[in-house]
């Protein structure tokens, strides 16, 4: 086989293996916030209809702080994981990782579970 038909083939099947990891994973990134705090969002891979302006409005997801209730469309996922990366402050969670559960509910979320290790 020639080395041409081998990097087409293997450039053909890229696409169909990143489609795949990226239907078990996916990840979301935020500007830094008033605050200063960048949110990096991972989306449980089971959450197969998520609303793609998420990416607008992870920001947004804080203790305390609204969400609206189209943020998500599938709330029958089993968790939205989040991390929250300071930028030379200390985070509003100490460990810098939470979880928010699956009972999303309009305007806020029901509950965030703080998490020990990652």
């Amino acid at each position: 086989m020639r080395p041409s038909s081998i990097l087409f083939l293997a450039t053909a099947l890229l696409p169909s293996t990143f489609a795949r990891l990226l239907s078990e994973v996916g990840t979301l990134y935020s500007e830094p916030n008033a605050n200063g705090y960048k949110q990096r969002a991972e989306i449980d891979g089971r959450c197969q209809r998520l609303n793609p302006h998420l990416a607008e409005n992870v920001g947004s997801l804080y203790i305390g702080e609204g969400a609206s209730c189209d943020l998500f469309e599938d709330t029958h996922c089993e968790k939205y994981i989040y991390e929250v990366e300071p930028t030379g402050e200390d985070n509003l969670f100490d460990s810098g990782v939470g979880y928010i559960s699956n009972s999303v509910r309009c305007d806020y979320f029901n509950d965030v579970y703080r998490a020990e290790d990652f």
